[in-house]
């Protein structure tokens, strides 16, 4: 039998995030974020995180204004190179 419980584990853990005051929904809110970044669409997010409401899903995840801007530099670059590769 494993030793800890999820109770057991949940109250030890919120001894750490008290001390550095954070909860387990900042956990769950950076797990969603960086999730989001390596790609996974809403729909992949809200099923992971077992929400009925992809409303839901999208307030624990933030993109940052550089993230923003990053991927519409690579929308742009992909979108001038097939429009270079039709000139040819």
């Amino acid at each position: 039998m494993f030793p800890y419980t999820i109770a057991y584990l949940y109250e030890e853990f919120g001894k750490i995030f008290r001390d550095y005051d954070h909860s387990s929904h900042d956990l769950r809110h950076t797990r969603l974020t960086d999730l989001s970044k390596s790609g996974m669409s809403l729909v992949e997010l809200q099923n992971f995180a077992a929400h009925s409401d992809p409303k839901t899903t999208s307030k624990y995840i933030t993109i940052s204004k550089e993230d923003m801007l990053e991927k519409i530099r690579k929308i742009d670059a992909n979108i001038e190179s097939l429009g270079n590769s039709q000139l040819k």
